[in-house]
């Protein structure tokens, strides 16, 4: 309460990857509804999607709280768009960082959270790499 959501997506990138971002580097790319009855509560959120681009290697990521995330996965973007939009098939290949080193990793279709988001996200992301306004969720 009491702060933008551009400034409390700033807030969380901080407090869970330990980077600083200025809210206005972040790109709002729209609000998803969700309902999820999977704990036995129902468990409604909006969520807010913004985007932000970073291009430091995964090493440079070192003030991660560990306590909220298992490590960093890079995927490319040619690659991401495959698994989400392509057929069966994979794995693809990404690196993984752990905290403590880089390792080849590859990501297999039912490792990424299913939403029904992700085709709409990897057409946004795909306008922003060349540089095009992301349209919106």
């Amino acid at each position: 309460a009491g702060e933008s959501v551009r400034a409390g997506g700033a807030r969380e990138i901080a407090e869970e990857l330990g980077v600083t971002f200025a809210p206005d580097a972040l790109v709002p790319l729209g609000v998803r509804a969700i309902v999820d009855c999977s704990s036995g509560m129902v468990n409604r959120e909006f969520q807010h999607v913004l985007l932000a681009r970073d291009d430091r290697p995964l090493d440079a990521w070192t003030d991660l709280e560990w306590g909220e995330l298992d490590g960093l996965v890079r995927l490319g973007l040619g690659a991401f768009s495959e698994l989400v939009h392509g057929p069966a098939g994979g794995p693809w290949r990404a690196e993984a960082w752990n905290g403590t080193h880089v390792e080849r990793a590859e990501i297999a279709r039912g490792e990424v959270i299913p939403g029904s988001y992700l085709p709409v996200l990897t057409v946004m992301l795909e306008r922003f790499a060349r540089g095009e306004r992301p349209l919106a969720i």
